[in-house]
């Protein structure tokens, strides 16, 4: 079994997290095992009887859950703030867990990812489900804006060159690595 860390800013108890992250863990758990690192809004933590029954799902599993508390203030300096905790976790589980895969789900999660993997040689996987500027753009916006977004698409190669392979591309996505 490959000791992998599946990295996440969204909460397991969210929908999100339910739907596309301990939904596809479960099985990935047969042949992996899994530490998974999440990031739970407050009143998540609060709902003491769904955490518990998050921790009996992971533990049912064999999936070690080392939930955070997602925090949103200071709101200038909380995203640094917690890319740089996210970065230090990351390594010390590496260091202490003998990972051998990080699994990066969405970009925050995959720059610490990329940072990591460069500090520990450990190679990470990118679970990509749109591009950014794509996901930034809402219909509304301005040709100028539009414009930018077009410059920053893929025309090959998707992902980072160093250690990242994408593992779900949307249909927009796929006409640009194609």
């Amino acid at each position: 079994m490959t000791p992998t860390l599946y990295l996440t800013r969204n909460g397991l108890l969210e929908p999100l997290g339910q739907s596309q992250v301990i939904a596809y863990l479960r099985g990935l758990s047969r042949n992996h095992k899994i530490t998974l690192i999440t990031y739970e809004k407050p009143e998540d933590w609060a709902d003491s009887d769904r955490m518990a029954d998050a921790w009996a799902d992971c533990e049912a599993h064999g999936i070690r859950w080392l939930p955070q508390q997602f925090r949103q203030r200071p709101k200038i300096i909380a995203p640094a703030l917690s890319m740089a905790r996210m970065v230090w976790l990351v390594r010390r589980e590496v260091r202490r867990g003998g990972i051998r895969l990080i699994h990066a789900r969405s970009y925050i999660p995959a720059a610490v990812a990329l940072t990591v993997s460069r500090m520990t040689r450990v190679p990470f996987l990118f679970d990509m489900r749109a591009l950014w500027p794509e996901e930034l753009i809402t219909p509304s916006v301005t040709l100028v804006v539009r414009s930018f977004n077009f410059f920053f698409k893929p025309k090959g190669a998707v992902g980072v060159k160093q250690k990242c392979q994408p593992t779900a591309l949307n249909l927009k996505t796929t006409s640009f690595v194609k």
